[in-house]
């Protein structure tokens, strides 16, 4: 079984989202470094990515694996090592070493790794998007929101889509970190993870309920 070097590439994007997903809101250096990689990993309906660097990085990483040109096919095997080397690639230059953790996790586990076939076949059926790892179908009715964490305490709720933290940062005085595209049921297990019982929640459960049912685009939340 063979994969474009796009196919592989929507492949690497969702099963990293799908890391992303299972980071705990405890470690959030982690969460700020996957959500900046991912932000400029997204693959936009162009055919290229947020951050057009990031295919440069992606086609330099077939290429070493394949020990051919950066733009050829790639078998299921091959798709997996060059996530890795992409992934290695990228830390090099724009992380501190947070990440190294997940880099050398992939590396030991290799294509078998739990998720993986699954994320390509999704690709190969076309049941897989690259946006909210839905099919379309699924995703019309459903709202996604950002939290965005100030540096006093605030939490900011929005609707209103980003594909970087960069963008968030520059409309937020005081921004601290970020986490983009939840739907209602993982706004509430991030909740859970991070805060434990609902009374320690910076939202109750019936507010944030309300936020999402509503019309309202953004709500600010002030600590206490």
């Amino acid at each position: 079984m063979k994969l474009t070097w796009k196919e592989a590439y929507r492949a690497a994007y969702g099963f990293l989202d799908g890391i992303w997903d299972g980071v705990t809101g405890e470690d959030q250096e982690l969460l700020s470094e996957l959500d900046t990689f991912l932000g400029g990993m997204m693959p936009q309906e162009d055919g290229t990515s947020a951050d057009p660097a990031m295919l440069e990085l992606w086609h330099e990483a077939v290429a070493q694996v394949t020990r051919g040109g950066g733009w050829g096919d790639l078998t299921e095997e091959e798709a997996y090592r060059t996530m890795v080397l992409f992934l290695e690639l990228w830390a090099r230059d724009n992380s501190d070493g947070t990440i190294s953790g997940i880099c050398e996790d992939l590396s030991r586990s290799g294509p078998d790794r739990e998720g993986w076939t699954g994320t390509v076949r999704k690709v190969l059926d076309g049941e897989f998007d690259p946006y909210f790892g839905l099919t379309g179908e699924e995703r019309g009715g459903m709202v996604r929101v950002t939290l965005i964490y100030l540096v006093n305490g605030d939490m900011v709720l929005t609707k209103r889509p980003y594909t970087l933290p960069q963008e968030i940062q520059a409309e937020y005085v005081g921004y601290r970190s970020s986490v983009m595209s939840l739907t209602y049921e993982e706004v509430e297990r991030f909740f859970a993870e991070d805060c434990g019982d609902e009374e320690n929640w910076p939202i109750s459960k019936q507010d944030l309920l309300d936020f999402f049912e509503s019309d309202e685009e953004t709500a600010r939340y002030t600590e206490g």
